[in-house]
């Protein structure tokens, strides 16, 4: 062999054998790891004082499935990050689609400013669970790309305008959905459409949703019919809005596991329902049923009375 072809020949051997020792990094969670250095060091630089857990991970150690805040899966690839209560302020991390085994993220209860990083959350296929409550996150809402979100909670938030989320895909396993106490403007009912699958007026594939908060938001007009069709709900919170009717036809009096109903501070006018409503198979005793309804549409005022100024 040529003194060429032989260079040729072992160059191409240590192009496969860094090919190799890559794929084999990449499957023991290497680049996870990668990942959250980085995402460590993001942190440190935008939080000088009064870290959080994170301020532990150590750069030495073998894996960083026993850090605090992470999860692994049985092939030791991040699963979950908490970073709850970590006194996290400045914008949000922009590479958490490169943790590609992730399915849950929380980083409320901080400090979080700005946007969130929609193009990279958006690539975060895998998520099941994503929690941004009580931050000072801005902007509109897009996570579009997360097909198989069961939780979405971004409550006490500063987002505006409109919320994008993929329902015909997560309508299926959606359990929880809080958008509340933010400012919020878009119609319920356009947001929330796209799960008909083409039965009208019928969201039958929102079958596990549990609970549901658009409280304290600028939702307004009508109550939708849709509200009435989530047939196993037990929360339905959406006080603190604009809402000036639909009570009766929208249905929710008689959705049959509601344990809670809050219309509380909205605009409707005259004397809140509490005869001629028919219960089907309550949960709870009617009578429970129409205290809870009297007592949570406190909000409800007789016609040309001034607005209430709200909760104290």
């Amino acid at each position: 062999m040529s003194p060429s072809l032989l260079l040729k020949f072992l160059y191409g051997l240590l192009l496969a054998s860094g090919e190799v020792v890559l794929i084999a990094a990449q499957s023991h969670g290497g680049g996870d790891e990668e990942v959250l250095v980085e995402l460590k060091r993001f942190l440190v630089a935008n939080n000088r004082f009064n870290r959080g857990g994170y301020d532990g991970w150590q750069e030495s150690d073998p894996s960083p499935c026993g850090w605090w805040g992470i999860g692994c899966d049985g092939n030791g690839r991040v699963e979950s990050l908490n970073l709850t209560g970590s006194a996290i302020s400045g914008p949000a991390f922009g590479s958490f689609s490169r943790l590609s085994a992730l399915t849950s993220l929380d980083l409320s209860c901080n400090s979080i400013t700005g946007p969130l990083p929609d193009g990279d959350l958006n690539q975060c296929h895998g998520l099941l669970h994503l929690n941004f409550s009580h931050n000072l996150i801005t902007e509109s809402l897009n996570v579009t790309g997360l097909t198989r979100l069961q939780v979405l909670d971004v409550l006490g938030n500063r987002l505006q305008g409109s919320v994008a989320v993929n329902f015909p895909a997560i309508c299926a396993d959606l359990t929880l959905l809080d958008l509340s106490t933010n400012n919020l403007t878009d119609n319920i009912t356009k947001l929330l459409d796209s799960c008909q699958a083409g039965i009208p007026t019928k969201l039958t594939n929102c079958r596990r949703l549990r609970f549901l908060d658009i409280s304290t938001n600028k939702f307004g007009g009508d109550m939708q019919e849709i509200f009435g069709n989530f047939t196993i709900l037990k929360y339905l919170v959406l006080h603190d809005n604009n809402y000036t009717g639909g009570i009766v036809a929208s249905g929710v009096l008689r959705l049959p596991l509601l344990a809670r109903l809050d219309l509380s501070f909205n605009e409707f006018t005259g004397e809140p329902p509490s005869r001629g409503v028919r219960y089907e198979e309550p949960q709870v005793p009617n009578a429970r049923r129409e205290q809870l309804l009297r007592q949570d549409t406190s909000g409800v005022r007789p016609a040309n009375q001034a607005p209430s100024a709200g909760p104290v």
